[in-house]
């Protein structure tokens, strides 16, 4: 009975294994970048600390990030993206994040989190502002108050008071790239539930009709 369930577990494993693989190579050729799960490497080209992520986390991971793919002409990605890692965890000053990227390496790397669809979206956007034109006088027109420069990531948090004065997240206050990359990820992973957020204030609104035109011409889906 023993070598029964032992052999179950073997065959079941393997069958996961090669689902995983498989998927991963389908969204690699798709979509012409490459994706891995190489925490140790993605550590390294961070220089900060990362965790590998379980089979269990990359089978609910792979979904969320087609997500994000599917958003973009193939092309486009592979002109702006080399190469995507997912960890299980990734920490910045000792606090679990959900993404962070390098410009030098054209990467992004993304934690094991729900909303990784997200953090994809918020993470690119910091290396498209690099490539791409932007219009930041007119962003800064829709700021109530000075961005503060530094953070917390323990804190994510919302509040009317804030966004009267153009600021989604308590983060977004943070600089310019934080401030666009919040609201844009939020606008391209979650558009409806977005503009409903912002119907009550102006200045989100002025900063949402920027964004859409920065990704006019780069984002499939709707926004």
């Amino acid at each position: 009975m023993k070598s029964s369930s032992c052999l179950l577990f073997i065959i079941t494993t393997l069958f996961s294994i090669n689902t995983y693989a498989s998927s991963v190579d389908r969204l690699e050729r798709k979509y012409g970048i490459e994706i891995s799960f190489d925490a140790r490497q993605a550590s390294a080209l961070l220089s900060t600390p990362t965790e590998s992520a379980t089979q269990a986390q990359r089978d609910i991971m792979l979904p969320l990030l087609e997500r994000f793919l599917k958003c973009y002409k193939p092309r486009f990605l592979k002109q702006n993206l080399r190469k995507i890692f997912m960890v299980g965890v990734l920490s910045l000053d000792g606090v679990s994040v959900g993404g962070s990227y390098s410009p030098y390496h054209k990467i992004i790397v993304l934690g094991a989190w729900h909303e990784l669809t997200y953090f994809a979206h918020h993470e690119f956007s910091s290396l498209l502002m690099r490539v791409l034109p932007l219009d930041r006088q007119a962003w800064y027109r829709y700021n109530g108050a000075p961005y503060t420069n530094w953070t917390d990531f323990r804190k994510m948090k919302k509040n009317h008071r804030l966004r009267q004065l153009g600021f989604y997240y308590d983060y977004s206050q943070v600089s310019f790239e934080e401030d666009f990359n919040v609201l844009a990820g939020m606008a391209l992973a979650k558009p409806h539930l977005t503009a409903e957020a912002i119907k009550p204030y102006s200045r989100l609104q002025g900063k949402l009709a920027i964004v859409k035109r920065f990704y006019k011409n780069i984002f499939t889906c709707s926004l």
